[in-house]
């Protein structure tokens, strides 16, 4: 894939640290699980050169951020996929951290916010 190109989704796979496999990048990731969907998502990226932002170095300020939050459980399930090209211009992926209080609280989710520039 030659275009730039950007995918925000709730893929609910659950991939690990793993990365796809032509990606320059690391990743560490807090949820240690990998699942079906999760292989999935890696076979998509190889597929169309993506790679995962959540867990590298581009996410700051802490790395491999949960970004389900659930009573049973937290995971990563939400991820930003960008085409190779496009990581160079990436300043920076925040995942919110969820407020503790209920009536804060809007989703069971973490706001994923990426700046590219």
């Amino acid at each position: 894939m030659s275009k730039k190109t950007v995918v925000a989704t709730d893929a609910n796979g659950r991939t690990s640290s793993r990365v796809p496999t032509d990606t320059h990048l690391t990743r560490i990731s807090q949820d240690k699980e990998t699942n079906a969907r999760g292989l999935r998502i890696l076979q998509l990226c190889d597929e169309m050169n993506l790679a995962i932002v959540n867990g590298t170095e581009l996410e700051s300020p802490h790395r491999g951020s949960y970004t389900s939050h659930q009573h049973n459980g937290k995971a990563v399930v939400d991820y930003i996929l960008v085409s190779q090209a496009l990581c160079m211009l990436i300043k920076n992926l925040s995942i919110e951290v969820r407020p503790v209080s209920k009536k804060d609280q809007w989703s069971d989710h973490s706001k994923l916010s990426l700046v590219i520039s």
